[in-house]
């Protein structure tokens, strides 16, 4: 098969696999109604960006792996509402040690989009995977804002959370232990609430089987 075919028809499998997972009242209610007060209701185009992206950026086509990115993405980002890490020292945060541009210290790599890229290295291999150019270095601001934000988040599960061993069986830990590095595996501070979000969103999806935790604290 040609190449380029290839690619175009793997596209648009994952487009159509991903394009309709849950409905926009389903959308509606996994932000409104899971509990947490600082969660605003999402707008159509946070919607339509999600049921276009998913597939074939994020490699997302099955619900219960919707509900584990957006699970991450609700606690990471406060319900789509923050593209920028708040923490304990100020608006940049100081959760882990950032790396810093070794020929532009003033550069800051803090979490930013809506699954927190974090530290000047991933912040350079996001860029280069998504654009095969350093913009996101050079301009690390680009991330807290579209497309960027959403583009990033995408990247970031296709490339380093789906495939990961445990993905596919809906162990729920292993993606948290990817996205933070296993720091709330060891604190055990932010996990409950990345627990409860998935297990809401199952429900709300329709999924009818109890949440998998295993993969952050066991195997």
């Amino acid at each position: 098969m040609d190449f380029v075919v290839g690619i175009l028809l793997l596209s648009a499998v994952y487009s159509v696999q991903a394009g309709n997972l849950i409905t926009r009242d389903e959308f509606q209610r996994a932000v409104t109604t899971i509990g947490y007060w600082r969660y605003k209701p999402p707008t159509d185009e946070q919607y339509e960006l999600i049921m276009r992206d998913a597939g074939p950026k994020g490699k997302i086509t099955t619900k219960r792996e919707l509900a584990m990115f957006l699970a991450n993405v609700f606690h990471e980002s406060e319900g789509m509402g923050a593209t920028e890490e708040r923490g304990p020292s100020g608006p940049y945060g100081n959760y882990v040690p950032y790396e810093k541009n070794p020929n532009n210290p003033e550069l800051k790599y803090h979490g930013r989009g809506y699954l927190m890229l974090r530290g000047y290295w991933a912040y350079k291999e996001a860029s280069q995977g998504l654009y095969e150019d350093n913009r996101l270095v050079e301009n690390p601001e680009l991330v807290k804002d579209a497309p960027a934000a959403w583009d990033t988040a995408f990247w970031f599960w296709a490339n380093k959370v789906h495939n990961q061993p445990g993905i596919a069986d809906g162990k729920f830990g292993v993606s948290t232990k990817a996205i933070t590095g296993g720091r709330e595996c060891q604190e055990y501070e932010e996990m409950p609430e990345r627990l409860d979000i998935y297990t809401k969103l199952l429900r709300i999806f329709g999924v009818e089987e109890t949440a998998n935790y295993a993969g952050c604290f066991s195997e």
